[in-house]
Formats: C-alpha cells, structure tokens, sequence
C-alpha cells in the first residue's frame, strides 16, 4: 500500500506560482526544515565570499561545484506537481528502481511512493546537509524503499547505480553532463532504460550526441521536461 494517495499530487490544472505554493505546503507537511538549512548554507557561504552571490556561493563552499547556494528553496527543487506529472507517464509494473541526479531534498522520492511502495529511490546530492534532511524525513515517514547519498556527478570516479529510471538535469558544465549520458549509453547496452531530461542543456545533447536514446523511439514532451526511452514504451 502507499504511503499516501498519488492524487495527492495532482496539480494539472495550476500555474506555476501555484504549484510552488503547494509544493511549500507539502515540504511543511513533510516535515522538512529546509528555509533554515539553505539559510546555515548561505551563512557559512558568506564567511568563505562575502562579496559573493547566488551564482558564486555554492562554488565556494562546494569545491566548485554550482550547488546553488542563495537560491529561494521554490527556485531550487522541482514541484511536486511536475514530479507527478512525469510519474504519470511511467509504467511501474516494470519500473524497480529510480535515480535522481542531482536530487536536492529528495521531492521525488515521495511522489514515486505515492504511485508505488514497492519501487526503490535513490537521490544523488551533493551538498550532505540536503541529503541529511532528506533521509530524515523518509525515516520520519517510514519511506524505507527511498534514500538520498552523496555523490558529486562531476568526479572522475563517479559510477552511476543502475536503475530503470534516471532523472538528468542541468547540474553543470557540458562536458560533465556529457560524462553522464555516456554511462548512461553503457548501461543501456544491458537493460531496457528511460532517461528524464530537465533543462534545454541535457535535452540538446541527447538530441544531438545520442542517437541511441533520442531517434530509435519517440520521446514523450511534458511541461518542463521530456522522457527518452531506449525501448519500445
């Protein structure tokens, strides 16, 4: 049984500023503490670049890594209406597990539980203070099938999980995306896969470097974001 009705998440016929509204209520309701979190992030920011801003804090306290540090918490994370929204268009009678790169709070983690209880989320965040937050609140709600890591999708070390789903966006410079896709294209070789892609950054690389993910089978065009399959879906 899920933990809460996917209906709950809904949210087609609202404008954006609405589906921010929401998504605060829900965080709220969660239990999630993040306006203080992202104000200690600011603070320690400012110690190391006073003179800095949104666009230079989270490379400053984040070994160059843009973790968007300043930004308002709306701007930082997805809603959870379009997190619904996407689930929609997926088949979790063949979905076990999904990724999410560059995962933040970990939203995503309980609009999936919402459609299904039985499929297994794994955030990647980098700044550990989200990912902390996160957890907590998966285990405040007894989520046992979701866990946010740490992980830094830029170093050279950096092996992608497997998976059945894998949400992309925008992280960082090209090269670093392109990095990913192509272990994406690895394990593709092996499994049936879908690939969704936030941000007109990733999308153009897939349509232009990836042939394999982006001319084989149609591709599915949502509000903010479009579903690449390897596979027939």
């Amino acid at each position: 049984m899920s933990f809460t009705s996917k209906e709950k998440f809904h949210s087609k016929d609202l404008s954006y500023s609405d589906l921010q509204k929401r998504s605060r209520q829900f965080d709220d309701e969660f239990g999630f503490n993040i306006d203080a979190i992202e104000e200690y992030l600011i603070s320690e920011a400012k110690e190391l670049q006073p003179d800095g801003d949104r666009s230079s804090w989270g490379k400053a306290l984040h070994e160059g890594n843009q973790t968007w540090v300043g930004l308002k918490p709306d701007q930082l994370q997805t809603t959870y209406g379009e997190f619904h929204e996407i689930c929609t268009e997926l088949d979790f009678s063949r979905v076990r597990k999904i990724v999410d790169l560059g995962a933040g709070y970990g939203r995503l983690g309980f609009v999936c539980s919402s459609f299904s209880d039985e499929v297994h989320f794994e955030g990647i965040e980098f700044v550990k203070e989200r990912v902390a937050e996160g957890n907590r609140v998966f285990t405040s709600h007894n989520l046992s099938n979701c866990l946010l890591t740490e992980g830094d999708l830029s170093a050279e070390n950096f092996k992608l999980p497997e998976a059945d789903v894998y949400f992309i966006y925008d992280f960082g410079r090209v090269e670093q995306i392109e990095k990913v896709l192509l272990q994406l294209a690895e394990l593709a070789y092996n499994k049936p896969l879908s690939v969704v892609a936030r941000g007109r950054g990733t999308q153009s690389l897939i349509w232009n470097n990836h042939p394999w993910l982006s001319q084989v089978f149609d591709s599915k065009e949502l509000s903010n974001s479009r579903i690449f399959y390897n596979y027939e879906p």
